[in-house]
């Protein structure tokens, strides 16, 4: 299943893509940063891999 989204933080302006896979319960999202937007020494319209597996312990998504 894809997964979309978008969101400013304190960096910059992002956009997220990525996969969840309900047979593995993992989702693994490239978050892309827009250059030009947030805080200029930290953004540098770099991406972000993120990996996250769900915890049925405490019921979320943990990850790396």
């Amino acid at each position: 299943m894809k997964v979309a989204g978008s969101g400013t933080d304190d960096v910059g302006t992002f956009t997220i893509d990525g996969i969840y896979s309900s047979k593995t319960h993992r989702i693994g999202l490239t978050k892309t940063y827009q250059r030009g937007t947030g805080n200029p020494s930290e953004n540098l319209g770099h991406r972000v891999i993120i990996q996250l597996t769900w915890n049925a312990q405490n019921n979320q998504f943990k990850g790396k």
